[in-house]
């Protein structure tokens, strides 16, 4: 099995236009139709559809975080670092629970359908990296992914980072005060630092530079480049 499904009920109806477009591409979906509700016995049938699959896709909303089973399969994925987040409606990461607030995750779109949506483009080149499988991505999806056509903003390329590399980055700047700050304070510290973009990406670790570009969506140029190379890319892909 390529790709685990997990969403909530309520959530039912973008979880099956997810699947009916990952399986066009050609993978291998589990997709539970009927659901379990909270308080039931989490079913051995899922228990091993998750061990099975090589990425866990979890949906997450305001509905499937308060869904037990949900939050379990999530842990369950995570534990065995197969899981991918996408939230299909806005979240603030305070309302999520504690052991996801370091877990990178894309927003979809509102009111776009998926083959409008920059940041399904972007989950399916993340798919498509993560199960070295490059032909997972259509010709459609490309221009819609591509970074020259929407740059992040400085914020928008911290926000991607997770709460542990922001620590870093205050710690390798001298940033004072960082220790006790959540992610959005950590995010402000920075900005507030006024550091040159370039010098703040070349304090970053080869191995963050390469989270960050995945997370930003640069997965076809992140192979054998070196870390110079990272940072004039990432670079490229900022609002100048």
């Amino acid at each position: 099995m390529d790709v685990f499904i997990s969403y909530s009920r309520n959530d039912g109806e973008i979880a099956q236009e997810m699947k009916k477009d990952l399986e066009r591409r050609g993978l291998k979906v589990f997709f539970d139709v009927e659901r379990i509700e909270a308080g039931d016995i989490f079913p051995d049938v899922l228990d091993k559809a998750i061990r099975d699959s090589k990425i866990v896709l979890a949906l997450w909303s305001a509905a499937s975080l308060k869904k037990e089973w949900c939050v379990r399969e999530c842990h369950m994925a995570q534990n065995h670092q197969k899981l991918i987040p996408i939230a299909i409606e806005s979240i603030d990461p305070k309302d999520l629970p504690l052991s996801f607030v370091n877990v990178n995750f894309l927003t979809l779109e509102e009111g776009l359908t998926l083959s409008m949506s920059k940041m399904w483009a972007k989950l399916i080149m993340r798919l498509a990296d993560r199960l070295s499988m490059p032909s997972l991505i259509s010709k459609e999806d490309e221009p819609a992914s591509t970074l020259s056509a929407a740059p992040f903003s400085i914020t928008e390329l911290l926000d991607l980072m997770s709460k542990d590399d922001l620590k870093d980055l205050c710690r390798t700047c001298e940033i004072s005060g960082f220790s006790t700050l959540n992610k959005p304070e950590l995010v402000k510290a920075i900005l507030s630092a006024n550091m040159k973009r370039t010098w703040m990406l070349q304090n970053l670790t080869g191995s963050q530079l390469q989270d960050l570009m995945r997370n930003m969506g640069v997965f076809r140029r992140v192979a054998g480049i070196n870390k110079a190379e990272m940072v004039l890319q990432i670079a490229e892909e900022l609002i100048p």
